[in-house]
Order: C-alpha cells, then sequence, then structure tokens
C-alpha cells in the first residue's frame, strides 16, 4: 500500500514539475526525490544539483527518524527540542562547509553557541560582543 502511493505521489509531482503550474503546492520531500529521479541519466537529464538535493533528502530524513523514534516511544516533550538541536547542529556544520557566516539571532542558536566554543568562529569577529559570545 505505502509502495502505491509513493508511485502515485511520484507521479502526481512529475506531472506538476513537467506542466510548471505556478503555486500548485506539492510536498518538499517528495518534490526532491522527483526532481532526482527526472534529471537522472537514466531519465535523460544531466542530474544538476544532484548532491544538494541528495543532502536534504539526508537531511529530512536525519531530523524525521530521531523525531519519529521520540513520538512512538511517548517522549513528545522532548521530539521538537532534540528536532531542533540536529536541524541547527546539520545548519551550521553546512555553514562551515560552505564558509558562510553566522548571525546568531535566534536565542536557542545563540545559547547553543555558547556553549560550544568551537562553533563560535562561524560568527563574524566584530559580532561577538553584539550576540554576547
Amino acid at each position: 500500500m505505502i509502495a502505491l502511493l509513493a508511485v502515485a505521489m511520484g507521479l502526481r509531482n512529475g506531472t506538476v514539475r513537467k506542466l510548471g503550474v505556478p503555486d500548485l503546492t506539492t510536498t518538499v520531500l517528495t518534490l526532491t526525490l522527483t526532481g532526482i529521479a527526472a534529471d537522472s541519466s537514466l531519465a535523460g537529464g544531466a542530474n544538476p544539483r544532484l548532491g544538494g538535493r541528495l543532502y536534504a533528502v539526508l537531511a529530512m530524513l536525519a531530523g524525521a527518524a530521531p523525531g519519529a523514534a521520540l513520538v512512538i516511544h511517548g517522549h513528545l516533550g522532548w521530539a521538537l527540542p532534540a528536532s531542533t538541536l540536529l536541524v541547527a547542529a546539520i545548519a551550521l556544520d553546512s555553514a562551515r562547509e560552505r564558509g558562510l557566516a553566522v548571525l546568531p539571532y535566534c536565542p536557542f542558536i545563540r545559547g547553543w553557541l555558547g556553549k560550544h566554543p568551537d562553533y563560535v568562529d562561524l560568527v563574524p569577529q566584530d559580532q561577538l560582543n553584539r550576540f554576547g559570545l
């Protein structure tokens, strides 16, 4: 049943993508997976942005798996903070890989950076005092 639903969603997203209908919403994950399949060399594509798309899928799965485990085992109070922490860690690591600066306006991220000095170098030196780091 799940496989049939996945095929149906893929066909729907493939159709939406081919028609190029603006403002027709689809889910992010299925649209990303459809893009990987539709642009693959098997479909006659050149695999543009394959690495970024795969990274996005892995990030979504990395966030979904622990969140689902926490919800299934009755730890609802921990599901949101745990998934937020995971997304924040992925975002900060991605910023480091790309050589991007981080301006931690979010109090959660600012507090996390204060507890993890190995990530403070992502904040520009002239902005450290501004964020209390």
